[in-house]
């Protein structure tokens, strides 16, 4: 393995406390956006599985929840 492509490898596989704000802001209004449109897109509403699939791809849990949290310390401090 060639140095440059060790470190190809370290700048590819950053961590989530070393992202930018502005990159974990685009990456919550992409997964929301993506998920949205991924449930949108199923046939059937019955299979629990696809929901699991969809909610599990890509790490959109980690940046459905942070939304959520926001979004409940929003609602609470402004309307509750």
């Amino acid at each position: 393995m060639k140095g440059g492509q060790l470190l190809d490898d370290t700048k590819q596989q950053k961590g989530f406390f070393d992202m930018p704000l502005n990159k974990i802001l685009q990456n919550i209004a992409s997964s929301i956006l993506l998920t949205l449109q991924d449930l949108t897109m199923l046939k059937t509403f019955t299979d629990i599985n696809a929901y699991k699939k969809i909610i599990l791809k890509d790490n959109r849990i980690l940046y459905l929840g942070i939304f959520i949290t926001v979004l409940s310390v929003f609602i609470h401090l402004f309307f509750g």
